[in-house]
């Protein structure tokens, strides 16, 4: 027998059918709220996340916007210096030939002294040596601030080193001081190693190339040359130093050893 079918009969203002229809269908009305909620979440997620990475992209456009703006800084900064560097290299090469000169004149009163004879080893030299301009100190130093370019850096930084050490070993000698040959030689060397060291930056700074060469001992031959000074009894000295791998002057750092090797050949070949 089949079953009697059943009838329920809502009451007129409908609120008995409507709570019974939520009843049978509670389940399934809070899975598509729950379901509602969770693509609601969603969105709202990812509108934060778009918003997130709108931010971090802003962040990244402003760093890259200033270091743009800091690198054409810089740019600009070394294309001005870098353009004021040939008056200033040449400026050192006339205060290195200024020394050479001061120096080479002191050689020949040791010469005269000698009587045509070897210079003697120990001996007095007067001489007032001009100092390394102060005025060509700030153009130097901004290269090396803007300058990318290790070797060029190298190089400008070895100038002030040359040049300090070369001052403080002739400054004493405006009093009148007793120094070996070997020691004059030395000076003379390192006054033909600075201005070796800033004719070799003069491709840089006209812009035909943008670094610099390695060896130096050619532009110290052809400072030898450009001076007219008679450096003949310098060749020798020149080329052992040359010959021991050694670098020109006291620019370049060395180390204890190197040093030492420097000054017993020199030792040795003043004997």
């Amino acid at each position: 027998m089949s079953k009697p079918e059943v009838w329920h009969f809502c009451n007129p203002l409908g609120v008995q059918c409507a709570l019974e229809t939520l009843y049978v269908w509670q389940t399934m009305i809070t899975g598509v709220l729950a379901v509602t909620a969770a693509l609601i979440a969603a969105g709202l997620a990812n509108k934060q996340l778009r918003i997130g990475r709108d931010q971090v992209q802003a962040a990244r456009d402003q760093i890259k916007a200033q270091i743009d703006d800091e690198e054409d800084r810089r740019r600009r900064a070394l294309r001005a210096a870098r353009a004021s560097l040939p008056g200033v290299l040449t400026a050192i090469c006339d205060h290195a030939e200024d020394v050479l000169t001061a120096l080479t004149d002191a050689w020949n009163v040791r010469s005269r002294r000698a009587g045509g004879g070897p210079v003697r080893d120990l001996d007095v030299v007067t001489v007032d040596v001009a100092r390394f301009p102060e005025s060509l100190v700030k153009p130097l130093q901004e290269i090396l601030l803007h300058v990318d370019d290790d070797a060029v850096h190298d190089r400008i930084a070895s100038i002030f080193r040359e040049a300090q050490v070369l001052d403080a070993r002739t400054r004493p000698l405006a009093a009148g001081r007793d120094i070996t040959a070997s020691w004059h030689k030395e000076m003379l060397i390192q006054a033909l190693a600075l201005h070796a060291r800033a004719t070799s930056l003069f491709a840089f700074a006209r812009g035909s190339s943008d670094t610099v060469e390695d060896d130096l001992w050619d532009r110290v031959h052809s400072a030898v040359s450009v001076t007219h000074l008679d450096l003949h009894f310098l060749i020798d000295q020149i080329e052992r130093d040359r010959d021991q791998g050694l670098s020109p002057g006291e620019g370049d750092i060395k180390s204890i050893a190197q040093i030492l090797q420097q000054r017993r050949g020199r030792m040795v070949a003043n004997r």
